[in-house]
């Protein structure tokens, strides 16, 4: 295009503007946004120099447009085209020529709104540097505020990290950092920068004699705020704390570095439940306080422990042995009375446990508001007696006795959590530390630990442990009561634990022939020692002294059975289920209808109504009495069974009479 055309076609672009903006109601929005629009589609194709923009719009339209093109997608490109077209912000007057001292210019919008709802990389890389391109008057700051907020350009340089408006401000000698802060949040600009992470601001500021130790309105300080935030800005604490090792702020050192916040928070608090064990370090060679508590009685060791910080808590230590005089108190109790032990041991962090332990006596007696001591932790949580056992070793190596017997708010020692998580081996541990005067009042847990998702497995694991502990316990004459049998017994009702139906399947299984392929793999795959999958399928009512309540739990927990069918899974479980518990069941069934009869019933007749053998066995001659005799203590039999168990569950009353007891008609 010639150069005469191309002066034609931007003149006539103009022309159309001009046009547009006398005829533009610019109080309706949708009108202005449409004179943007029309000013987009000319900047698509527009050559040459762009027209002064004062000579189409006057000041106050301009800026109309520049928050306008603030919700369309490109926010700049309205901005580039005042830039190329030379545009700078002019001073306002008034009717009296005097100049106006307050404006809320688009830049100010712009940044109380990202003060407000946060910015990201675009603001802060693009947008906030071309708008200082043309609110570039550094030396009347003040002219540019909002009375609102005390918000001004020089509070939005230093959130954006707009250095280089930044250091002209600070040039023009026309601004005192120190004295420059937001009315509704207190927040000065060095506030800003640090929230930000404008590291060099943050630098710049310092060195003009912004002031680190004022707080905003929810009483943080710079230090405060860099060691909140959640990104890691490198040497922002480092220059905040370099501050206070010169001029008049040395001697505030300690006093600001444990200033806290409005839940008692100091910095160390922020650095170390941020995991920014590199700030802790920081602050702790400067001082700071290492054995402060906030509001909830939390210290940084508190924090240390419950964040599982791992090695870093011998560095912790020795950082305080070197840098102060002080104590750290090993022993100290949050608001719920949690000591850090608690914490560990909670977290099952043994590296953690041994350290306390071991080298700075940590009390592993001492209980928490729930009245918990370290041991009820272990035997109310542990998985396993593992972590028990290390426990107890380093105690006795460190010569500190362990309380075992001491209750906690609910009654209960630390025996009996484990025998309400069906721990058997952790009960077997606990009983060499308690001694037998301690066992005469046991008492057995009311109800037991949920078995969590029910697969088969985890059902015959549950039964065969809480069967194992009254095993472990009757080794040291500890017998449940009556009710406490009958609590077990709703559990394992509970949670489908008496099985029926299967016995066709097993019978099934037994009469494969020789060389079938699951029997086969039922003979090679051995589940205890000594006995193969086959071997546990042939076992009957009876035979079952052959397999240990400990062998039971380990079948539950084999995966050597997965890739069955799951009708022969069920089968096989449930097989294992019934001659586990029959013994168990008899013997309580019998003990229940002597309880409701008032007297104990005679061995042979307890037998005859729990065991369909002896029932049998008692020969021709006597059919007339026996019949006679189970006529009426079938209804005996089924009521208390029914009471008992507080269910009328047909699989559970077999299992334990043995037999289904004949009913007349």
């Amino acid at each position: 295009m010639s150069k005469p055309r191309l002066v034609d076609d931007c003149q006539r672009k103009v022309d159309v503007l001009k046009r547009m903006r006398e005829n533009t109601d610019w109080t309706d929005a949708s009108e202005r946004q449409k004179l943007l629009g029309t000013l987009y589609s000319f900047l698509d194709d527009w050559t040459g120099t762009p027209p002064r923009i004062r000579q189409i719009f006057n000041s106050e339209e301009i800026e109309q447009l520049i928050v306008t093109s603030f919700s369309y997608r490109q926010r700049d490109r309205f901005l580039n085209f005042l830039i190329e077209s030379g545009l700078k912000d002019r001073p306002k007057y008034d009717e009296f020529h005097r100049m106006v001292t307050s404006r809320v210019t688009p830049l100010l919008l712009a940044a109380k709104d990202w003060y407000e709802n946060g910015f990201g990389t675009y603001e802060r890389r693009v947008l906030a540097p071309k708008l200082f391109k043309v609110y570039d008057t550094f030396d009347r700051n003040f002219n540019c505020r909002d009375d609102e907020t005390n918000f001004t350009h020089f509070h939005a340089a230093c959130m954006t990290g707009c250095l280089h408006a930044v250091e002209m401000f600070l040039k023009t000698k026309s601004i005192r950092c120190i004295d420059i802060y937001l009315d509704k949040t207190g927040e000065t600009p060095l506030h800003l920068a640090v929230k930000n992470g404008n590291v060099k601001v943050v630098h710049l500021l310092l060195s003009y004699g912004a002031d680190p130790t004022r707080r905003n309105n929810d009483g943080l300080t710079p230090v405060l705020m860099a060691s909140q935030a959640s990104f890691k800005t490198a040497g922002m604490m480092e220059l905040l704390l370099k501050s206070f090792e010169v001029g008049p702020l040395k001697r505030l050192d300690h006093l600001n570095l444990n200033t806290k916040d409005k839940k008692g928070n100091t910095a160390l608090h922020h650095a170390l439940a941020n995991g920014d064990w590199d700030m802790a370090k920081q602050l702790l060679k400067h001082n700071a306080n290492p054995d402060i508590s906030n509001d909830a009685g939390v210290t940084p060791l508190h924090i240390i422990v419950r964040n599982h910080i791992g090695t870093d808590l011998a560095e912790f230590f020795r950082l305080v042995d070197a840098n102060h005089r002080m104590k750290v108190r090993v022993n100290a109790r949050d608001a719920d009375g949690n000591t850090p032990l608690h914490f560990a041991i909670d977290r099952d962090h043994r590296p953690t446990i041994e350290l306390l332990l071991r080298r700075h006596k940590a009390d592993p007696n001492v209980c928490n508001a729930a009245g918990s001591m370290p041991s009820h932790l272990i035997c109310d949580k542990s998985r396993d007696e593992n972590l028990a056992q290390f426990f107890w070793n380093i105690c006795k190596e460190k010569k500190k006795s362990v309380e075992v017997n001491k209750k906690d708010a609910c009654g209960r020692t630390p025996l009996q959590l484990a025998v309400k998580n069906r721990h058997p081996e952790l009960c077997r541990l606990l009983l060499e530390h308690v001694p037998d005067k301690h066992l005469v009042n046991f008492r057995f847990p009311s109800e037991y630990r949920d078995i969590g998702p029910i697969f088969e497995g985890t059902r015959l694991e549950a039964a065969a442990n809480l069967l194992w502990i009254l095993e472990i316990l009757a080794e040291r004459k500890c017998e449940p009561t009556l009710a406490d049998a009958m609590a077990m017994l709703r559990f394992l009702n509970d949670h489908g634990m008496f099985h029926q139906g299967h016995q066709r399947e097993i019978e099934a299984l037994r009469l494969l022939p020789e060389g079938n392929s699951f029997v086969v793999r039922a003979q090679e795959t051995e589940l205890i020692t000594g006995q193969s999958l086959w071997d546990l399928l042939q076992l009957t009512p009876g035979q079952q002294q052959q397999v240990k309540y400990s062998d039971y739990s380990r079948i539950a927990r084999t995966r050597k059975l997965e890739d069955l069918p799951q009708l022969q899974q069920r089968a096989f479980f449930a097989h294992m289920h019934e001659l586990m518990l029959r013994d168990f069941c008899s013997k309580w069934a019998e003990k229940s209808l002597a309880a409701l009869l008032d007297h104990e019933l005679p061995t042979k007749t307890g037998r005859v109504i729990v065991d369909d053998g002896e029932a049998q066995g008692m020969g021709p001659g006597k059919e007339p009495a026996r019949r006679a005799f189970l006529d009426e203590r079938s209804k005996w039999a089924e009521k208390s069974l029914a009471a008992l168990f507080y269910t009328n569950n047909e699989n559970l009353y077999n299992i334990c009479i043995g037999r289904k007891i004949e009913r007349k008609k």
